[in-house]
């Protein structure tokens, strides 16, 4: 035995043991999120590699069938879908990770997603208010080759149309907020009253039973009135200098 070895021995032992407690907390960690028929099916197991494994082998979906499951997962992808009340999070941020969710799923599984399927599967899944965001970017795709999209900007632009919206949307809030206890809080001009025959709706000057000529009848009988502000008109039989809605 050389000298130094001792020491060596000791570090080795020290590694060992971080292994074996970072194997038992991620072993744990692995059982916790596990139900109760998929944790009798593994319970022997305390390493955390072989633990790994055999769930794999249990429930990882494998050949066509997989592929093809995780296709319709990615092609059926709405961005609506993530807009129910039931659902805790900002709707983009919920679209955006079940997309990405998706797609690692099928290239783990051995599928190929390419440039041009990534951005296509994004764009359609979104609402139609975002028909002009769809627009200006299928052009701008048009002068770039597939290979070169980036669909990681391509994501950083739809949170920031996002947040722009969602801004947007509360300023437009606040305007009408604004606006209706601006009219609210209007006070109502007092109607005039005639100095003549003391009814309440016109002044002197436009008062009928002072003022007879103003009175204009057409070819239907009925009564025309022009009080300075607006054209009224009026049944003949129902005409009387205390109509109270002239104005």
């Amino acid at each position: 035995m050389t000298v130094g070895q001792p020491g060596r021995l000791g570090t080795l032992d020290a590694a060992t043991a971080k292994w074996d407690e970072d194997a038992k907390r991620a072993t744990a960690t692995i059982f916790l999120c596990l139900d109760e028929n998929a944790e009798r099916c593994v319970e022997a197991i305390r390493n955390p590699v072989e633990l790994w494994a055999k769930l794999k082998n249990l429930y990882e979906r494998k050949g066509f069938s997989a592929r093809f499951y995780l296709w319709q997962k990615l092609f059926t992808l709405q961005l609506a879908d993530y807009r129910k009340p039931e659902l805790k999070g900002n709707a983009m941020d919920l679209y955006l990770d079940a997309y990405r969710s998706h797609v690692q799923q099928l290239r783990s599984s051995g599928a190929t997603v390419s440039n041009e399927t990534e951005p296509s599967v994004l764009l359609n899944g979104l609402d139609k208010g975002y028909e002009s965001f769809i627009v200006a970017t299928t052009q701008a795709f048009r002068q770039t080759a597939d290979d070169d999209i980036d669909i990681d900007r391509l994501v950083r632009q739809l949170r920031d149309e996002d947040r722009r919206r969602a801004a947007s949307q509360t300023t437009k809030l606040g305007d009408a907020n604004t606006g209706s206890a601006l009219f609210s809080n209007t006070k109502r001009l007092p109607r005039p009253t005639c100095n003549y025959c003391d009814t309440e709706g016109h002044k002197q000057d436009n008062c009928w039973e002072l003022h007879p000529e103003k009175r204009i009848t057409d070819q239907r009988g009925t009564f025309k009135h022009w009080n300075g502000h607006a054209n009224l008109a009026v049944s003949g039989d129902n005409i009387c200098c205390g109509q109270r809605d002239l104005l």
